[in-house]
């Protein structure tokens, strides 16, 4: 999403940086950002394997580098979580930049719902919160990804004077696909003949799995349907997934697909799947599901029912909704009720890039 905000700041003549960590994106100078733009490399760290001391002396070199430097505006994403702590010093010390704060994951919310310690500590977790209601005070606009996140941040007693606007993340990527080319990728994958259930993204702490192991488990032994379930992903509950799925005849657990071939995966499939904890209900939003709708395919969505996800798919009729904890045979029945295929507007979406460029000049 940076690289598309990126694109329209190029396309309006607006002169802009993008600063970033060598050892935290090291696919940036390549990929993520299109190489015709301007990128202040900061090369932070050689600790390749301690994020965290990466994170903090990424933070410093950052600082110096904006206080050197007369920038008018700082977009300032939460990742690192740290930046914000040095508002105070940025702002005394450079008065008349504006900063712009978007809001990815809620830091030190997502700290605590992790469980990490001493993060999870109730003392720890106050003092991270007072500091940073403190750091509030230097934010002039801000964005947030969905209500439920917007609603947390009001909880802040300095946040009344921000400036904020909600924003739903998008997807540019063409979803378009070549019907003799879908014909040859699904012989390429012969499951795909089945009805597949995708579970394709980041697995991490956000996302809750007991329910649907317990969803997947009791199709395995009363479906008479034709189900697989496809997990093309990542992240640190996937070792979870396949010690308790990886013996079941309707379970495929694997990495990525291709870029390229992700538009044909999407196409091919029967349903896509999306989770999400209830201790992370407006901290993180699953930001893939706005990709997933523009292959027209229907979400089977668990989590808290208060989401955005869960209010968009019920209001749109995208699919179902359950929450963490439901009885799986309930899931299984509402199944029939699944559309074939669902009809969204995902040029509202596609329009967010401008909307947010707009905002930032204002």
């Amino acid at each position: 999403m940076v690289g598309d905000l990126c694109e329209i700041f190029y396309s309006k003549k607006i002169s802009f940086r993008v600063l970033s960590s060598k050892s935290l994106y090291k696919k940036l100078n390549n990929n993520e950002i299109n190489s015709k733009f301007e990128k202040f490399i900061i090369r932070s760290s050689t600790f390749s394997n301690f994020q965290f001391v990466n994170k903090l002396l990424f933070t410093f070199a950052f600082i110096t580098h904006l206080l050197k430097n007369n920038y008018k505006k700082c977009l300032l994403l939460t990742d690192p979580p740290l930046m914000i702590f040095f508002l105070p010093l940025i702002k005394k010390l450079k008065p008349n930049i504006e900063i712009i704060y978007w809001t990815m994951d809620l830091y030190p919310e997502a700290l605590f719902a992790s469980k990490i310690f001493p993060f999870n500590l109730k003392f720890v977790n106050k003092l991270f919160i007072w500091f940073k209601d403190i750091s509030l005070k230097n934010i002039n606009k801000m964005v947030n990804l969905s209500y439920c996140q917007n609603n947390l941040f009001s909880k802040y007693k300095n946040t009344k004077h921000i400036i904020t606007k909600i924003i739903y993340p998008w997807d540019l990527r063409n979803m378009k696909i070549n019907k003799h080319k879908l014909n040859e990728f699904k012989k390429k994958y012969p499951y795909l003949n089945k009805k597949v259930f995708l579970y394709a993204g980041n697995l991490g702490r956000a996302h809750s799995i007991k329910t649907l192991i317990s969803f997947i488990n009791y199709c395995d032994r009363h479906s008479k349907d034709d189900f697989l379930f496809l997990f093309a992903c990542t992240g640190y509950k996937k070792k979870t997934i396949e010690y308790n799925l990886i013996n079941n005849r309707n379970v495929i657990i694997q990495d990525y697909f291709s870029l390229e071939e992700t538009a044909y995966l999407f196409n091919s499939i029967y349903c896509h799947i999306i989770t999400l904890d209830d201790d992370w209900e407006g901290i993180v939003l699953p930001s893939k599901f706005f990709g997933i709708f523009k292959s027209n395919k229907p979400s089977l969505y668990i989590g808290p029912q208060k989401s955005d996800i869960a209010k968009l798919i019920k209001r749109n009729n995208l699919g179902v909704a359950f929450e963490n904890g439901e009885n799986p045979i309930n899931i299984y029945n509402s199944l029939k009720l699944l559309p074939k295929k669902i009809n969204i507007m995902t040029e509202t979406f596609d329009k967010n890039p401008e909307k947010f460029v707009n905002f930032i000049f204002e």
